[in-house]
């Protein structure tokens, strides 16, 4: 029998538990989509690849209801955490990169509510799963929908899509020491907060030198 899924406030060994888990698992749905792109089963390779993209998005979420006082957003942040459009909101950024997008306000896209990239990566992935039929009498068959081009492009974005930085006790303790004072307050306070933080990482090695620097040059 299924249990009830959790839906209350996270302490800090729990999120750690929760984030690795999502990372591992991130993981092994884009190692089995990439066994399938290899063998060319272009449509099934799609879908997992979209499932790993949803399982990256969770610790982001993850690391908001840590911060989240008010019992209310945090059932709200339980259901982004478990809903298809909420985790995948990130996929856009290579294109948005590619297509020169350096700085955080260069990618509002990722979280404008009036785009409809997340719901599209989702219906891509049902098509990629079921067959379907739709109006005029249109018949679907998920090899139909899918390519090797289209394959690639989400394959690759799975990738880089998993990378978490805050996967330990110590790396969360540090983002909540910076974020939690600033959390849901003037955006220019909460960057500095994220810079300081990336800077505490770095010093700790928690980090690559240089990622701080490169948090700098996205945020302003």
């Amino acid at each position: 029998m299924r249990n009830e899924q959790f839906n209350n406030k996270l302490n800090i060994k729990l999120a750690v538990k929760a984030i690795n888990a999502a990372i591992l698992n991130a993981k092994s749905l884009y190692e089995d989509a990439e066994i399938l792109f290899n063998n060319k089963k272009y449509a099934r390779s799609i879908s997992l690849s979209i499932l790993s993209i949803e399982e990256a998005g969770k610790p982001s979420i993850l690391r908001n209801i840590i911060l989240e006082t008010e019992d209310i957003e945090i059932k709200k942040l339980w259901k982004s955490y478990r809903k298809h459009y909420d985790k995948n909101l990130m996929w856009i950024l290579p294109d948005l990169y590619k297509n020169g997008a350096r700085k955080l306000e260069e990618l509002k896209k990722v979280v404008d509510k009036n785009s409809d990239h997340s719901k599209t990566l989702d219906n891509l992935k049902q098509l990629c799963f079921y067959s379907d039929i739709f109006e005029k009498g249109i018949c679907t068959l998920p090899d139909n929908i899918a390519n090797e081009e289209i394959a690639k492009t989400i394959l690759n974005i799975a990738k880089i899509s998993i990378n978490e930085v805050f996967d330990t006790e110590e790396s969360l303790e540090i983002w909540i020491k910076h974020l939690k004072p600033v959390w849901k307050k003037e955006m220019f306070k909460m960057k500095l907060a994220l810079i300081d933080c990336y800077k505490e990482l770095e010093d700790k090695k928690l980090i690559e030198n240089g990622k701080s620097q490169h948090m700098i040059n996205f945020l302003f």
